[in-house]
């Protein structure tokens, strides 16, 4: 996961997003108020880049198969198993 990138942004889903950064938060702002997702397909992207997405397209941008959202997590929860 410590390698997975945002397919909207192309920041790496366990740092902030493009749209948190640009609001100049401090580190910390942006580490609690910044949540990535893991998609039922096995996808991640960060929650606010996915969201505008999903409002005019139900399907998974990557793959194509119906979008669910399967996990959220801060940067701060993100399970052992998931890291590299």
């Amino acid at each position: 996961l410590k390698s997975a990138v945002c397919f909207f942004c192309a920041n790496k889903v366990v740092d902030a997003c493009k749209s948190c950064e640009s609001k100049n938060n401090t580190i910390e702002d942006n580490f609690y108020e910044c949540t990535s997702n893991r998609s039922a397909c096995g996808h991640y992207f960060h929650f606010h880049c996915v969201v505008p997405y999903l409002r005019e397209n139900p399907n998974c941008p990557i793959c194509n198969s119906e979008f669910e959202f399967e996990k959220f997590f801060r940067r701060d929860q993100i399970p052992e198993d998931s890291k590299e």
